[in-house]
């Protein structure tokens, strides 16, 4: 931060509580840096390089972010942070984010709107609450609970954790030092529970194919003798849909995506099955009361196709989720790093004799996938 800029007024009359964004502000956010980038604005660190900074779905840093846009938009308006030139009067803090400013901007901003909690209205985020030309040292440097961070999440009703390809949000001190706060004060914290569309696209595209292609397929298949071919397919798709049903879990944890669309193949062929007969009796090529006996002899198979179908689709959508969740590996709090030594200093100081607990706490949330006081 620029020295020479003085901390704007509105940083000493608006409780820090209420430097904070709306979820309209954000997306107005994105599109003006979306624009800046695309002008050739927004360069790359040479000394640091990004590999997703010309990705449109990932996009240059934070940290370049806020020095080539925040900083002389909000220069230009007087000074004061990002959020506070958008709202003057602040906005109340529903939802805290911690992240890493070696991420994507519009990767941080499309997975906060996918996580955005229902009915909240500001964000706290520190790139945009802060006011990136003035020396923020006084603010930072004094006790840590006193700190605009602390002030933040003590309003603040969800704590959201925003995960990048780039670096894991918890090999960062500030964010581990977040969540331990968010936890030890009982404020829900929310992960990633839901996949990109992009990451999910082909393997669901695919396995419509697995399920549609034979179902299409035997339905079209010729009516003569309905009966006893639709019998003896019967006979046939019994042994296969449970043989899939038995199999889906094993084979999903060494191959998942192929075995969930070797499952919805076979459940597609039940279900094909099941249309081709009622079509023959429809048309009059087969007796009704034989179409139901068959149904009758086969419906738990038809529960187990159901169940089989189900299994299979959440495996793509875990295969798809656990790509998110590789983004938030965590050794230990010793680990992480600050970077600035007197911030680091100040964390350290404040969670010593903690740090088992802390370790205990994180690696729980990441395997439970969220928190909340009431569970």
């Amino acid at each position: 931060a620029d020295a020479s800029c003085p901390l704007h007024p509105l940083h000493r009359e608006v409780d820090p509580a209420r430097w904070c964004v709306t979820l309209q502000d954000l997306g107005h956010f994105e599109a003006e840096v979306r624009a800046s980038w695309k002008r050739g604005d927004i360069p790359d660190n040479p000394e640091s390089p990004n590999d997703f900074h010309d990705d449109p779905e990932v996009g240059p840093s934070i940290h370049q972010v806020s020095e080539h846009f925040i900083k002389p938009v909000t220069l230009e308006a007087g000074g004061m942070s990002w959020a506070l030139m958008r709202n003057p009067r602040g906005v109340a803090c529903d939802v805290f984010a911690t992240h890493c400013w070696a991420e994507g901007v519009f990767e941080f901003s499309s997975k906060l709107q996918r996580m955005w909690p229902r009915g909240a209205k500001g964000l706290y985020c520190c790139f945009l609450a802060n006011p990136q030309n003035a020396d923020i040292s006084e603010l930072l440097g004094g006790p840590i609970d006193k700190s605009p961070f602390a002030l933040a999440l003590q309003e603040a009703k969800h704590l959201v954790v925003v995960p990048n390809r780039r670096v894991s949000v918890y090999s960062r001190l500030w964010c581990v030092f977040e969540a331990h706060v968010a936890l030890e004060q009982k404020i829900p914290v929310i992960l990633p529970w839901w996949p990109r569309l992009r990451d999910m696209f082909w393997p669901l595209f695919l396995g419509a194919l697995a399920f549609l292609g034979p179902t299409v397929t035997l339905i079209c298949l010729p009516l003569q003798d309905a009966y006893p071919q639709g019998f003896i397919y019967f006979l046939f798709a019994f042994p296969c849909v449970q043989t899939a049903y038995v199999l889906s879990r094993p084979l999903a944890r060494m191959l998942p995506v192929t075995a969930s669309l070797a499952s919805l193949c076979v459940v597609g062929l039940e279900f094909g099955l099941w249309g081709w007969m009622l079509k023959a009796a429809a048309l009059g090529h087969a007796n009704l009361a034989q179409v139901m006996s068959a149904w009758q002899l086969h419906l738990p198979n038809l529960f187990f196709g159901i169940e089989s179908a189900r299994r299979a689709t959440d495996d793509i959508v875990d295969s798809a989720l656990r790509q998110e969740a590789d983004e938030l590996s965590f050794e230990s709090v010793s680990h992480a790093r600050c970077s600035y030594e007197q911030d680091e200093a100040h964390i350290r100081g404040a969670i010593e004799g903690l740090e088992m607990c802390i370790d205990q706490a994180i690696g729980t949330l990441m395997v439970v996938g969220r928190y909340s006081p009431e569970v």
